[in-house]
Formats: C-alpha cells, structure tokens, sequence
C-alpha cells in the first residue's frame, strides 16, 4: 500500500528535523533545559527512568565512577544550605549547573516549598530524590527522553534499549564542558576579572593550539571521574617543583607544566608551600585566588599560576647543617570552609536549626578536603650544590 504524497513529505521532515535536532553545544545546553515530557510507549520503566540508578543497569562502571565523583556531589550540604537562604528564581540559576533538570528543579520546589511548587503526583520515571544527586547522567546525556553521546569507540550491538542513541560530536569539545566552567563576557567579575574563567584560560594556552581537551585530561578513557584539584594524584601530574639554595637563599619553584588552565583555575582552592628547619618556619607562602570571604569583589591576592608559568617562593636558611621540610598542602575547598566558618560565627544564633546544621556539615567536609601533596626532608648541602627537583607530569 502506498501512503499519499502529502503523507511521505510529513514522514520525511519529522525523520530530518530530528536529525537535524541540538547539531551544537549551545543548542543542547540551552538554558533552562526544558522538561523531558513523556517517555515513549514503547519503552519499559527502566528505559524509561532518569535517575542514575537506572542507567547503571547497562553502564556499571561509569555509574561507579560518577558516584565518586564531585559531580554526583554537586548538590552538597555546602549548596544546599544555600538555596535555603535563597528564592526560587536565585536558587535555579544556581541548579543550571548543579541539578539542571528541570525535573530536579520541579522536586526541589516541592523540597523547598517554594509558592510555584508542581502540584500532582510525580513521575513514575523520576525518583523522589532526584534532586539531591547532583549532575545526575540524563543531564548530560537525556533530551526529551532521546540519549545523546560522543561517537562510540567500539561496535554496538543491533539490540540497545531506549531506541539507541544519537551520536553528537560535541560531547568531545572543551565547550561542552565550558557550559558550567565559564562565564560569560558579562558574568561576575573580581578586580575586573571573570570569578570562571577555565575556558578562556585553555584557548590562550599550548593545550588548546596541540588539540588537548578539558576530556583528555579530566575523562582519559571516558573514564567518568572529572578528577581535579580534589585528587593529589592529578595535582601532582600538574605541577612541577625544583628548590635550591644560593647564597643562603632557599627558593622554591613551582611551574604549571600539566594544567592547561590557571593553577588552580578558580577563587576557591589553594596551594600552601611552607618551609620549616626545626621548628623554625622560613618560607611560607599561597598559590591562589585570595578574595574576602563575603565580598566578592574584592580581591586580596591573585597568585594562580598560569600555564607554562613559574611562581618562586624564597626564605632565609637559617642552618646550613640543618635538614630542610618542604610541606605543600592542598586546600580544595579553602574559600568555603573560611566563608562558612565566618558566617556561623558571625550569624549562626540567626538561623533557622536545619540551615545550621547543614552549614556545619559543609564546614566540616570542606576541612576535610585538606590533603598533603608533597612532604619531603632536603639536606641544605645537596640544594647547594645542585636543585631538587619533583615532576610526574608532562609538559605540554
């Protein structure tokens, strides 16, 4: 039996504009995303759900490793105490990035209470948590209940659930991850400079021109893990460090040779460099975005390390026979945990129980953060003589 003309032409522009549908990054991420809407008829409840859990039928390992990971931690006891002291509109801007479903946005009204709560039952694809779980997959990878991915690095079987998936490039390009890592030219600025800036930092760097990708260092693999700052071994592929003394000058060098974006890239983390003989200290200094805890705009330091750069830190020896600890610490989440610290302190009597005890948690896991990355004992005759030098990264 033929179908009439009229009919083929209709068939033929649906099958086109679905192909032709999100064919760019900005397309795809096109805020706010809009609600998945019913699954098809022909999917089964498994295919048909959104929560990470489900796709962890198929893809056991990568749920594995977004469950470590801090994307999967995005809607922590630090951002959740947050949104309580916010309103509805403020507290979605910040789930853009950090529960952007709107299904997520919709659990976390009713969460909230928020007067433009959904009313109703809610979807039997959607969990009752949901909202909690942070960057979950479908974000990334679900549009109106069609999967989206990079083009497969191995043959795929005729039989794959949810109808298969449509292959899109541009789940390879650093601007896919720029949605949530860069401002834009008009967003938020301290000292006149963008308080997100990754993007822009990786485009002005040899990363960029050798065609290395925010995925090539933060997902090798495709490994689902987006290891950062967070990670000593990251840091340590990073960052390269060389100490010598001259002229009973101790410096220590530290050069970004494995990040292709400043070291580190935003406000919040730091890397403390100190130096001690006995119990005398003799070099302390900070890598990092230094701003006043509750102003924003206001910039104390700025000594982030750009990539291919040095940052030198010197002190007096005060012992020539006497042995020499280098101690560098990371502190993920340094700006946090001094923010928070300060406003419990200052209005904690003021706040309402459950915002309280979510504030000290956050506290709490902020300092737990903490991590040494190099500890080292150096014999000051040996930095004479020649320089110490630490690198497990490559340079690029």
């Amino acid at each position: 039996m033929c179908l009439p003309a009229k009919a083929v032409f209709l068939a033929f522009a649906l099958l086109f504009s679905c192909m032709d549908k999100y064919t760019s990054v900005e397309e795809y991420w096109e805020r706010p995303l809009k609600p998945n809407g019913k699954p098809p008829k022909f999917y089964s409840p498994l295919e048909a759900s959104l929560d990470p859990k489900a796709c962890a039928s198929c893809h056991a390992q990568k749920y594995e490793e977004w469950a470590d990971s801090l994307h999967s931690k995005t809607i922590s006891s630090g951002v959740l105490w947050q949104l309580k002291m916010m309103d509805q509109l403020s507290a979605n801007k910040c789930m853009d990035c950090h529960a952007p479903l709107s299904e997520q946005k919709a659990l976390m009204a009713m969460y909230m209470n928020y007067p433009s709560k959904p009313d109703g039952p809610i979807p039997s694809y959607i969990t009752k948590d949901m909202h909690l779980k942070g960057l979950v997959c479908a974000a990334c990878h679900v549009r109106e209940h069609k999967r989206y991915g990079p083009p497969p690095s191995k043959s795929l079987t005729s039989s794959i659930p949810h109808g298969g998936f449509e292959v899109r490039k541009f789940f390879q390009d650093s601007k896919f991850c720029a949605v949530c890592h860069q401002f834009p030219k008009d967003g938020e600025r301290t000292n006149g400079k963008l308080r997100e800036n990754t993007y822009e930092e990786w485009k002005n760097s040899k990363f960029y021109l050798n065609g290395i990708t925010c995925q090539n260092c933060h997902m090798p693999n495709r490994m689902h893990t987006w290891r950062g700052i967070h990670d000593r071994y990251t840091v340590l592929r990073a960052i390269s460090v060389e100490v010598w003394i001259d002229r009973d000058k101790l410096n220590i060098k530290l050069t970004n040779t494995g990040a292709g974006h400043n070291l580190p890239t935003y406000m919040v983390p730091k890397i403390f460099v100190e130096a001690y003989q006995g119990n005398k200290e003799i070099v302390r200094g900070t890598v990092g975005w230094m701003v006043d805890e509750y102003n924003l705009e206001k910039e104390v330091f700025d000594t982030r390390i750009p990539p291919g750069r040095s940052l030198i830190f010197t002190g007096n020896v005060a012992n020539t026979e006497e042995t020499i600890e280098l101690i560098i610490r990371v502190s993920p989440k340094e700006h946090y945990y001094r923010a928070f610290s300060r406003f419990l302190n200052e209005r904690g009597d003021n706040l309402p129980q459950d915002v309280k005890e979510l504030l000290k948690d956050a506290i709490k896991k902020s300092k737990k953060s903490d991590y040494i990355l190099i500890r080292h004992a150096l014999l000051p005759k040996d930095l004479v003589n020649g320089k110490y030098t630490l690198n497990y990264g490559a340079t690029f």
